[in-house]
């Protein structure tokens, strides 16, 4: 619970719950009696470190009192009956060891099935070649101060391909706050679901952020991971709105450019 209250995507649930829950399962191990567990001490067997303590039927040399190295199992001083031998794993370290092992694998596995199914949410496929040469073209032709919002899933991307400033957006915020990463991401939710301009400056505006352009896909592009195809829509709308310029385009992508400041 308190994995998902403080790490809001998957992955970090996953990862940060199995450790958690390893961390618990080691402690409660510490903690059960010793009567209740059984006897993990070594038994018997074809090797020397078969030998355990508390047992005086061990074979002949391995802990007995008939040591040839005149090192006897019991203590002559004080009559004591005790063999000396190799003990096996306490029964507590075991169980521990046992969980944690278990709970670690469990929750990697979780991790990795999540996050490798083609419709997870955190992980998309949502950038191409069209995607790669519009970002590059805004590294080389816009002003360093430019700042941006993205429609759609490409923006993750954007501040790592072009080094410009995404406005809207959940990536790295998760490690700040639950709360600040749930309002991103459902203001990168309404953003990337506009079908006019008016509706991304009305988010823009919510969301506290001015960006100097935007960057639209054409046609199909995904949300989270979901296809969605209003990107035609809205690039029919930038070109009619007031207070927006295309500065690029290829198949793929358009980017306006905020004329505001220039009046």
């Amino acid at each position: 619970v308190a994995a998902r209250l403080l790490f809001a995507q998957p992955r970090f649930v996953h990862a940060v719950g199995a450790v958690a829950l390893a961390a618990v399962a080691v402690d409660l191990a510490g903690r059960v009696p010793a009567d209740r567990l059984p006897d993990a001490r070594i038994a018997d067997g074809p090797f020397p470190w078969s030998a355990v303590v508390g047992r005086s039927d061990a074979p002949d040399g391995v802990g007995g009192s008939d040591r040839s190295d005149g090192v006897s199992g019991s203590d002559a001083s004080d009559g004591s009956a005790e063999t000396v031998g190799v003990a096996g794993p306490d029964g507590r370290a075991a169980l521990a060891a046992a969980t944690l092992l278990v709970a670690t694998a469990g929750g990697g596995a979780a991790l990795g099935y999540g996050t490798t199914l083609g419709g997870d949410a955190s992980t998309p496929e949502f950038i191409d070649g069209d995607d790669r040469e519009a970002m590059a073209w805004i590294a080389a032709e816009t002003p360093p101060g430019a700042t941006f919002v993205a429609v759609g899933d490409a923006a993750e991307w954007l501040p790592a391909l072009t080094d410009r400033t995404l406005l809207i957006g959940p990536w790295g915020v998760e490690w700040r706050d639950a709360r600040a990463y749930r309002r991103q991401l459902a203001s990168f939710r309404a953003l990337s679901t506009c079908e006019r301009a008016a509706c991304v400056e009305r988010v823009a505006g919510a969301a506290n952020a001015s960006p100097t352009h935007v960057y639209v896909p054409r046609g199909r592009y995904t949300v989270r991971g979901e296809t969605t195809t209003g990107g035609g829509r809205l690039v029919r709308s930038f070109a009619r709105a007031d207070g927006w310029t295309r500065v690029y385009e290829n198949d793929g992508v358009v980017v306006y450019r905020s004329t505001r400041a220039d009046a």
